[in-house]
């Protein structure tokens, strides 16, 4: 809209930066919340045990099998009889790497407004420079958000919120190459509630996030590391 409605900022910058969006990554399970458990988790696969549902977001190469991840079929985690087995981990992976020239990937989440990085599943440090670059990028998308709306968005590595293996973020920045964050968005802090914020909030959050989304597609078209230098 802002594009064909003349705002130069927005068209500079996607005359220079493509944006590819998925907007529903788990239809079968989103489906499910709204029929039959308001808060479920995981895909609808069959397990042949009895048990249905695969967290994809568990199911992804880089780290899988490790701590945080279910190892049980009936595990809110589960993270699948192996890497891939999911379709929806298949259709990112696939769809990902036949993007030329990416550079970001962002998977967006509820709750506790946070900016995650690599690395989620232990406890190391991504090598330099690649930490110095996540960690500042996690910094300025925040900074966006707070000087758009006040809310406060803390940026830090995936670990430091819980070890989780084989999930999105990691494997985008390990095996696609690509810089990589988890958007946590608002609240901070609400229980299950948190997952199913009132409808108040959500043109709030959007509106922030779409501010941050723009600064990080200027430093796409800058050059990422231009951008600190």
């Amino acid at each position: 809209e802002g594009y064909a409605g003349g705002d130069a900022a927005i068209t500079d910058l996607l005359d220079s930066v493509a944006f590819r969006v998925a907007p529903m990554m788990n239809p079968d399970g989103y489906l499910y919340t709204w029929s039959d458990e308001r808060f479920w988790r995981k895909n609808r696969r069959n397990n042949g045990d009895g048990t249905f549902g695969v967290d994809w977001n568990r199911n992804f190469s880089a780290g899988w099998g490790g701590p945080g991840a279910d190892n049980f079929t009936d595990g809110e985690t589960y993270r699948g009889p192996s890497p891939f087995s999911e379709p929806e981990s298949r259709a990112l992976r696939d769809f990902t790497l036949g993007v030329p020239n990416a550079v970001f990937h962002i998977d967006f989440h509820a709750f506790s407004q946070l900016v995650l990085y690599p690395r989620g599943y232990n406890d190391t440090p991504i090598p330099q420079p690649d930490l110095g670059i996540h960690a500042a990028l996690a910094e300025a998308y925040a900074g966006t958000i707070a000087s758009v709306s006040g809310f406060d968005y803390l940026p830090i590595p995936g670990n430091q919120l819980y070890i989780a293996s084989g999930i999105v973020t990691d494997w985008h920045y390990e095996e696609a190459g690509l810089y990589s964050f988890t958007l946590e968005l608002r609240p901070a802090d609400g229980g299950l509630g948190g997952f199913a914020p009132p409808p108040s909030e959500i043109l709030p959050c959007a509106e922030e996030n779409f501010a941050a989304v723009l600064d990080l597609g200027a430093s796409v078209a800058r050059g990422v590391v231009a951008t600190f230098e």
